[in-house]
């Protein structure tokens, strides 16, 4: 909504999002600029490598963050000179050394040297509900890049001394897996760096349930016709054998969003979330745990009310 009422005196918005989360942002979009009046461009970086089909020129810019190790994404970034940069999902970048966080901070790994597409934006905002998932380590990166103050200038191995409960492992390496000084640093960060917003002060409805919408639409041809023909107003599938024909198109429309839900629960696993999947086709519920049984430590399959199978 601030970027929307001060679009003219604040330049570019670039918004880096996870995948999965691409067409919400775009529906919240649409939410704002019709409650505040206003009609925004929005330019979409999709997954692909077809420069030519983004307008760079929209009022605001929405980016996959699986797109930031992409060197004309970043290339394109600078040239904007962006004012605002938002990132949702924020901890994904909680890893200094990886090639997104490199993209977005700054640094050098073996390969080639990153210039940082935060660097010159006037503000930049972080979002997340978790922003540390595991271990305070995890907020070095975020903190030393954008608020290096917030934590007294200190470097990552020690920051991971004085806030990680640093502990040497077996091979005499400093590890910092754990925590200590947490109420310091707490109230460091909270003096310039985070604000915490709490559960009972989120009144909006959608923190009780909320709808994610898939990125694409994997309807076929053959289902759009037969939507076009069937779903009308006053239609009875009493009437005919529509019935078996929507039964059909649901259980084709499962199998065919299962790389979608796994990009979508892939990235709440990343952070550490325990998940609950409701499935009502048993080829798509039998799929998905073969999928995630991969992935996540534990892993569960319940057909029919009954525990089938579990691991």
């Amino acid at each position: 909504i601030i970027a929307s009422l001060f679009k003219e005196t604040i330049g570019p918005c670039v918004y880096i999002v996870p995948p999965s989360l691409i067409e919400n942002w775009l529906r919240e979009f649409q939410k704002v600029s019709e409650w505040i009046w206003m009609s925004p461009t929005v330019g979409v970086v999709r997954l692909s490598d077809n420069q030519q089909e983004v307008n760079w020129d929209s009022d605001f810019i929405l980016i996959p963050d699986s797109m930031l190790a992409k060197e004309w994404v970043q290339e394109k970034i600078l040239e904007l000179r962006a004012d605002f940069i938002v990132v949702d999902e924020a901890s994904r970048m909680k890893e200094w050394n990886s090639e997104r966080s490199l993209a977005f901070y700054g640094g050098q790994n073996e390969k080639k040297k990153f210039k940082g597409i935060f660097q010159g934006a006037r503000h930049v905002v972080f979002l997340d509900g978790s922003p540390m998932p595991n271990r305070p380590i995890e907020l070095w990166a975020p903190c030393f890049a954008l608020d290096p103050g917030s934590i007294d200038y200190l470097d990552y191995d020690d920051f991971g001394y004085r806030y990680c409960g640093a502990r040497p492992n077996s091979r005499g390496v400093w590890e910092y897996r754990f925590s200590s000084n947490e109420k310091e640093l707490k109230e460091k960060l909270q003096k310039t760096f985070m604000s915490v917003v709490t559960e009972s002060e989120l009144k909006h409805p959608e923190r009780l349930r909320s709808m994610v919408f898939l990125n694409e639409d994997v309807r076929t041809q053959e289902q759009k016709t037969w939507e076009a023909k069937n779903l009308t107003p006053g239609f009875k599938f009493s009437e005919s054998s529509a019935k078996g024909d929507l039964a059909r198109f649901r259980k084709e429309l499962g199998v065919r969003s299962i790389p979608l839900i796994t990009d979508y629960v892939k990235m709440r696993l990343e952070k550490n979330e325990s998940i609950l999947l409701f499935v009502w086709h048993r080829e798509v519920a039998e799929k998905l745990f073969e999928v995630f049984s991969k992935r996540a430590e534990a892993v569960g399959l319940v057909i029919g009310g009954t525990d089938e199978n579990y691991r």
